[in-house]
């Protein structure tokens, strides 16, 4: 009985498993990164190999996030049982709600068609979605942004509106170079005058002390690559937030 109540592993083991399962996470959110900027854009085989490797990236990363964060809770766990057992028990009480939320939004993001751009109904709240974050989906609606637990979209369920979808939306951090060509005031002009964009969004410009904080709707995904060349030719360094 003492046995279960010793430290089965030491605080170099569990840094160690710290450590690789981060550097996992960290290169598949780099390796999705990669893929958005269409570097296997081309058919391979007759398969669109990119969108596939999207696909997969995004749902391992659905599914690799809660088991790391079950494999460092059990490895603290163990490091030191009787300490660190009543400590984790009482986050999980105290935290059930977010953690049945953040539960309820892997189960839906990997079983439903949800994705960006894709237009829901919840209630009589209607908008596309522009981003799921770890506990709920932001919607872009008639009155602005709002964002929607997923506990709320399990409780009282959502209908996808087919056939009305919103472009592509990017994020991204614009970085002016030595050699840029004009100020601010020509950088929003070069992205209005862009045909990439969808013309019924205007773009949102956030101008920073070192840099410019963008978010457009492109008409389509594939047109980003275009758009960051345009972008690099006019002297600014675009990078995905």
């Amino acid at each position: 009985m003492e046995l279960i109540f010793e430290s089965q592993i030491n605080w170099s083991s569990f840094l160690k498993t710290l450590v690789w399962l981060f550097a996992v996470f960290v290169l598949l959110r780099i390796f999705r990164r990669w893929l958005t900027l269409d570097r296997f854009g081309r058919p391979f085989w007759g398969l669109d190999l990119g969108e596939y490797l999207k696909v997969f990236i995004h749902k391992a990363l659905l599914i690799y996030e809660p088991i790391a964060v079950l494999i460092i809770a059990t490895s603290l766990f163990l490091v030191d049982p009787i300490r660190h057992g009543p400590i984790l028990a009482l986050l999980i009480i105290l935290g059930f709600p977010g953690l049945k939320n953040y539960i309820n939004g892997r189960i839906l993001l990997l079983s439903t068609a949800l994705s960006r751009a894709t237009r829901i109904q919840t209630d009589s709240i209607k908008g596309a979605v522009v981003q799921w974050e770890r506990l709920g989906l932001c919607l872009q609606t008639d009155e602005g942004l709002r964002h929607i637990p997923y506990s709320h979209l399990v409780a009282q369920g959502f209908t996808l509106i087919a056939g009305e979808q919103m472009g592509h939306l990017v994020e991204l951090n614009l970085t002016e170079k030595k050699d840029a060509i004009g100020s601010f005031a020509k950088l929003q002009g070069i992205v209005l005058s862009c045909p990439y964009l969808d013309t019924s969004h205007r773009p949102d410009f956030i101008e920073m002390p070192d840099h410019v904080n963008a978010s457009l709707i492109l008409r389509d995904e594939k047109y980003l690559p275009d758009l960051i060349q345009v972008l690099e030719e006019w002297g600014w360094e675009a990078r995905l937030k």
